[in-house]
């Protein structure tokens, strides 16, 4: 389509139907019903915009949703690939001559390519009513379509954040199996051996890859949105850091922080990391070797060195700008605009038998979190590389420092999609769902359920294991531990091991398989009917 002086790609009729084709046997997320309740549905709104990171299948999406209409006799579709030289003028008059040739449903791929997006789609919102238009909004620069959605089209579109992939999408969708591989690739629907990873490398499978993502699915994609905002100057604590190109950098940095548990610290001061100590204690503490061998030893000295190198920390007199506690709130904020972080809520109470209350991040994309962390093991594996070390010790020692990483990522995973599925602020507060980890001085219970119509609690340990022992029970047979978390939400009447073996019923708690958990975590009855019949069963073994 010629407009103006520009050659403008639109595909329509034949050409649309072999631009969708390569899907047509993919499985659909379940934000697709929504797709197709706003295309058909004439009560809803006129303008829908999908936005998500990079590698989550907006445009899988997108060609669904053509073929969708093209099944049901739709010749009135069309897609419009957007350049970054489309201005505000040219989409318009793209628009103006798509409705002269009576097309109903317009998607516009890569919209936020053009520079003028935000400021015009207010503009396509009056459009699309006008005209009686179905719009279909898609591009890379997710941030945008979410400043767009609380400005220039509050109330008048629908938005849908691709970037959430749980486990049971990522199973159902992709048909990749087991907690183990969530763990080390969810968060894209680029893996390795599925049909969504034949155009892009999976994003998590080498630190180099992670990195990447991390740079363009991320920081380039707020840069971009801040940049053509007419409003960004209301993040004024990232103008400093935007001013002296330190943006992408500082993003991350926190995201680094967040992924390896160090302190704001460890980015801004001297090499002050807590990091090194807290992964050399892990490895003292779960390495078990074989009698009559010594165990490798760990100088922490050497372990911090290797850190400092490969989180490349800089020291305050080489950064032009410092990264403050402001930068790191505004650029979490962000991150949960984008729907990367999502807020889980913690107790904590002291030895004196005082409660701190807070939310705590989690990152919802688990490879991108383990990817990161391998990477840092692999560096502590290749320093204890030295004379006199056992190769064997070194990688028995890696090798367990990187499974309390997994079992640690396991219970984020379930605690995040828990609160996910149940917790809903505008629910009234009689019915609302409340999840929480427990933190105690000597322990923690990793997730604890209050339901609101029955008035019960129901209390989790997860482990990264499939065998049964009693010491997995122990927080949740604390007498301490229980009666505290009773006076926060209500009687505990059911325990639970999440684990990866079978569901069965041993020492009084129900031990249920965490993917069967994962799969059905949306149905709130699911786990107390998992008890019960665990329970039954286990009476019914007593009673032969």
């Amino acid at each position: 389509m010629l407009v103006g002086t520009k050659d403008v790609t639109v595909l329509t009729g034949r050409s649309l139907a072999e631009w969708a084709s390569d899907v047509r046997n993919f499985r659909k997320r379940d934000i697709y019903a929504e797709i197709v309740r706003f295309l058909f549905d004439t009560e809803s709104a006129r303008v829908l915009a999908l936005c998500g990171l990079k590698q989550t299948g907006k445009t899988v999406l997108l060609k669904q949703a053509v073929l969708e209409l093209i099944s049901a006799g739709r010749t009135d579709a069309a897609v419009v690939e957007v350049q970054k030289d489309h201005d505000a003028l040219t989409l318009m008059k793209i628009l103006e001559q798509l409705h002269e040739a009576e097309y109903k449903y317009v998607f516009l791929n890569e919209v936020t390519a053009s520079p003028d997006f935000l400021d015009m789609s207010a503009s396509i919102a009056d459009t699309a009513a006008s005209f009686g238009m179905k719009i279909v909004l898609s591009g890379t620069d997710s941030l945008s379509f979410i400043l767009a959605s609380k400005s220039e089209l509050y109330g008048r579109c629908v938005v849908l954040n691709t970037t959430r992939i749980s486990y049971r999408e990522f199973e159902r969708v992709l048909g990749v199996t087991g907690v183990d591989k969530y763990i080390e690739c969810g968060g894209t629907m680029c893996v390795e051996g599925t049909p969504y990873e034949k155009d892009s490398k999976s994003a998590f499978s080498l630190a180099e890859e992670t990195a990447k993502y991390i740079d363009t699915a991320i920081a380039e994609n707020i840069q971009r949105s801040l940049d053509h905002w007419k409003d960004g100057d209301k993040f004024g604590a990232l103008r400093d850091l935007r001013a002296n190109n330190g943006f992408a950098n500082a993003v991350n940095r926190i995201i680094e922080d967040m992924n390896h548990l160090i302190t704001l610290n460890a980015i801004t001061q001297k090499y002050e990391s807590r990091d090194p100590e807290q992964s050399a204690g892990i490895a003292a503490k779960n390495a078990s070797f074989p009698r009559g061998e010594e165990p490798v030893r760990i100088d922490r000295g050497v372990i911090s060195d290797a850190l400092k190198r490969i989180l490349s920390i800089k020291n305050l007199e080489e950064q032009k700008i410092g990264i403050t506690d402001r930068h790191t709130a505004e650029i979490q904020k962000i991150l949960g605009t984008l729907g990367l972080l999502h807020k889980c809520h913690v107790y904590s109470r002291d030895r004196y038998g005082s409660w701190t209350e807070y939310d705590e991040n989690i990152i919802v994309q688990p490879g991108m979190r383990y990817s990161q962390a391998k990477s840092l093991v692999e560096i502590l594996a290749h320093i204890l590389e030295s004379p006199g070390a056992e190769q064997k010790d070194i990688e028995y020692v890696a090798s367990r420092i990187l499974s309390v990483v997994e079992g640690r990522l396991l219970k984020d995973i379930v605690l995040d999609e828990t609160t996910a599925s149940l917790v809903n602020a505008e629910d009234p507060p009689g019915e609302r769902w409340r999840v929480a980890r427990f933190r105690f001085v000597d322990g923690e219970v990793n997730m604890a359920v209050y339901d609101p119509f029955t008035q019960s609690t129901s209390i989790f340990e997860v482990k990264h294991s499939s065998e049964i022992a009693c010491e997995q029970a122990k927080h949740l047979l604390d007498t301490s531990f229980c009666q505290a978390i009773a006076s926060k939400y209500s009687k505990i009447d059911r325990r639970f091991v999440l684990y990866e073996g079978e569901t069965k019923l041993c020492y009084g708690v129900c031990y249920l398989n965490v993917e069967d958990y994962l799969r059905n975590v949306g149905d709130p009855s699911y786990f107390r009917e998992e008890y019960d019949r665990a329970l039954a069963a286990s009476l019914a073994q007593d009673c032969d």
